[in-house]
């Protein structure tokens, strides 16, 4: 069975990382919105928003990380095993 080039294996790792960033992306402008349209405290916006921005944040490093794996062929060690 032919492996797939990693040009192929780095693809979905991306999609998933910039389906998540999209949603947490629109969390955050609604939490930004609905502390527009009502009286909300700013330090509850900026915990909740801040929440969703260090998880995007953490989302980036981890993809980074994967994309290295994929390009120093640690992926295709694991297969011998």
């Amino acid at each position: 069975m032919a492996t797939p080039s990693k040009a192929r294996r780095r693809v979905a790792p991306v999609v998933c990382a910039l389906v998540l960033c999209v949603i947490f992306g629109a969390v955050i402008a609604l939490v930004v919105w609905i502390a527009v349209q009502t009286p909300i405290p700013l330090f509850f916006v900026i915990l909740y928003a801040g929440a969703y921005a260090g998880a995007i944040v953490g989302l980036v490093i981890a993809l980074i990380q994967r994309i290295k794996e994929i390009n120093g062929g640690e992926e295709d060690e694991a297969i011998q095993y």
